[in-house]
């Protein structure tokens, strides 16, 4: 059996005694997976699960949650989003549905040639606002007055109880990238932003010379990162390899760093990767 197959069945045979007949079906249907590899059958399951069980059955946010895995694994983006959408709204277990979910978005919208512009005349951009930050903020494209100048705007919520983020995702990217650069304003407070990168590894590694970027309010700013520059968070972690990226996160810290509270809007503008 796989890890993923083990570990429900482990961490829920607890929750079986509640509804011991749909919690047998759904774990069949995971073997039908892991040990006989037949995803069409246990998609068969998964879907009369979610068609059968009630909104708040946990059983049926289980089974929301496979059936999206299953069919983003078999190519059905569009399937698997709408699965794992319906898991959010009944609330049930919804937070690794987000997670999926957010992981789909990143995969889907990933750079895989370099260089690469974005100028937001349109919405073909890799900026991804995750799931689980839904509360706090959202993205949009913003033209500004006359000038007609289009750019990503940033609405987020400051609050010192949690941060706010944009990911890029990256999928093999050729060649691989160099660094990146971009335009950032804020339009209502002084800023702090953070850019982290990780890689396929899942290690982390950050711009030590410039951890914190300041963006004062109504001034626009150029950050750069070059990758050379970047270090892991252990000093003995290995050296960053580009080829290996994964996803970068633009993190919006300014509530740590005495920027206030508070709305706020950031404005991005002349994203490239080289």
């Amino acid at each position: 059996m796989i890890p993923w197959a083990l570990a429900l069945l482990l961490g829920t045979a607890a929750q079986a005694q509640d509804n011991p007949a749909s919690w047998e079906i759904l774990h069949d249907s995971l073997l039908l997976e892991a040990a006989y590899h037949d995803v069409d059958g246990a998609l068969v399951i998964y879907g009369q699960l979610v068609k059968n069980l009630g909104a708040g059955d946990p059983v049926r946010s289980e089974a929301l949650y496979w059936l999206g895995r299953a069919r983003y694994e078999q190519g059905e983006v569009d399937g698997a989003r709408e699965a794992l959408r319906e898991c959010v709204r009944i609330g049930v277990g919804k937070a690794r549905c987000l997670e999926l979910l957010g992981r789909i978005e990143l995969e889907q919208s990933g750079i895989v040639s370099v260089p690469v512009r974005w100028t937001f005349d349109d919405t073909t951009h890799g900026f991804v606002h995750p799931w689980r930050y839904a509360a706090k903020g959202a993205i949009r494209i913003h033209r500004e007055g006359d000038r007609d100048n289009p750019m990503l705007a940033w609405h987020t919520q400051v609050d010192v109880r949690g941060d706010d983020q944009l990911v890029v995702g990256f999928r093999d990217p050729v060649p691989p990238p160099r660094g990146l650069r971009f335009l950032v304003r804020s339009s209502e407070l002084d800023a702090a932003l953070r850019l982290q990168v990780f890689d396929i590894h899942g290690r982390k590694y950050v711009a030590a010379h410039r951890a914190v970027i300041r963006v004062p309010r109504g001034q626009q700013i150029l950050v750069d990162m070059r990758f050379r520059d970047l270090e892991g968070d252990d000093p003995e972690q290995v050296r960053f390899a580009p080829k290996d990226i994964d996803h970068v996160v633009l993190q919006d810290v300014t509530a740590y760093y005495g920027g206030g509270s508070g709305e706020n809007e950031l404005y991005i503008d002349d994203f490239e990767v080289y």
